[in-house]
């Protein structure tokens, strides 16, 4: 197999980290589903044929990923590029100090957005699509955490006991 360019392994990643986003929604959505409206329609069927495409989409990101090392390791030993410290070559490019996949500050806005969202769900304060639909958001579409640290402030009981029930005839004094 022809080597090929960091550029075109990455064209190649891309699309497939999306897919994989997109399967893992769909198959949240579909155990909400069961969850709630119990088996029937082919559910579980569904079920089964996304956890597979999710299977082989996330194999082939693998193979992908050492592909990806392979090649910076080459253009390392060739001299083309250098790497920071506290990467080790020996066994692939891989960093010494663990760094973490997703960023602690975000990670924690997300645990706290998803607790939420099952609080809400589970007291029927919001419905499911409300909560797959924000899931989304928070997971895929808030790359710096705040849409996740907003709901979940929004989504605390003291919150909504301080606002809800002010009504928006009532002078500002009544609801403070």
């Amino acid at each position: 197999m022809p080597q090929r360019s960091l550029a075109e392994i990455k064209a190649e990643q891309e699309p497939l980290r999306k897919r994989v986003g997109d399967l893992v929604d769909q198959k949240r959505e579909i155990e909400i589903k069961l969850d709630v409206d119990g088996a029937g329609d082919g559910l579980e069927e569904r079920k089964a044929n996304i956890e597979r495409g999710i299977a082989k989409a996330s194999a082939h990101l693998e193979e992908l990923g050492a592909e990806h090392r392979a090649a910076i390791t080459r253009m390392v030993e060739s001299g083309a590029t250098r790497v920071e410290a506290g990467v080790n070559l020996e066994h692939g490019f891989t960093r010494t100090d663990d760094a973490p996949a997703i960023e602690p500050h975000r990670k924690a806005a997300l645990d706290g957005a998803m607790r939420t969202l099952e609080r809400c769900q589970s007291t029927q304060v919001m419905d499911n699509r409300a909560a797959v639909a924000m899931e989304r958001l928070c997971r895929h579409g808030d790359p710096t955490g705040s849409t996740a640290r907003y709901l979940t402030a929004v989504g605390d009981p003291a919150y909504s006991r301080a606002f809800g029930n002010c009504s928006s005839t009532a002078p500002p004094r009544a609801c403070a």
